[in-house]
């Protein structure tokens, strides 16, 4: 899709591309958690894993509220084996999110060929 733009000193007018963006999550991702069976995967692996399991192991107790792969569904893992997840609370799930997507765009940086 293209946009248009003004050069304010010349009058100009432009058409320009927009550059793609590469997102960290696909929507063929985002419509998996909106399926029947990971709503009812997450609900009976929250009940049975309450605690964030990053807090727990740090000897601190704080709720969990999001569950997390541990290997993202993009690189492999799987996606309602209760082996890839864990219980995590929103302030770790951020964290590891944060660094997947640094690690995911460190990744996929192409080199500049001039």
């Amino acid at each position: 899709m293209s946009r248009f733009w003004e050069n304010n000193k010349t009058k100009q007018y432009f058409w320009t591309k927009k550059p793609e963006v590469t997102q960290w999550s696909s929507d063929a991702d985002a419509s998996f958690y909106h399926t029947t069976a990971w709503r009812k995967c997450r609900k009976a692996y929250i009940q049975a894993h309450p605690q964030c399991a990053v807090c727990y192991g740090a000897k601190k107790l704080q709720r969990a509220d999001v569950v997390d792969h541990i290997t993202p569904i993009r690189a492999g893992g799987a996606e309602l084996e209760w082996s890839n997840l864990q219980s995590l609370c929103h302030k770790c799930h951020n964290r590891k999110s944060a660094k997947e997507r640094h690690e995911y765009s460190q990744i996929n940086i192409q080199p500049n060929n001039k």
